[in-house]
């Protein structure tokens, strides 16, 4: 079997598998968060926060620095 063939048969499987109604059914996984939900969930959401937002402004910066220093001019 080659690739395509594979990934194929693994983009019909994934598909069919899908729950009906897309996001806003209730009964799928994949709906947004809104904000209400229990005292764990937002504990939960605001821990993520506090992890996700730092490492992104960090890998962030490393590559504007990183730019800004194979750009330089040489003296």
């Amino acid at each position: 079997m080659s690739f395509v063939n594979h990934m194929t048969n693994s983009l019909e499987t994934a598909v069919s598998q899908a729950p009906e109604g897309g996001p806003g059914n209730s009964n799928s996984s994949f709906d947004m968060y809104t904000g209400s939900g229990s005292v764990e969930d937002k504990s939960l959401v605001r821990k993520q926060d506090w992890r996700i937002i730092p490492l992104c402004a960090v890998v962030y910066l490393l590559f504007f620095w990183t730019g800004r220093i194979l750009v330089m001019p040489e003296s």
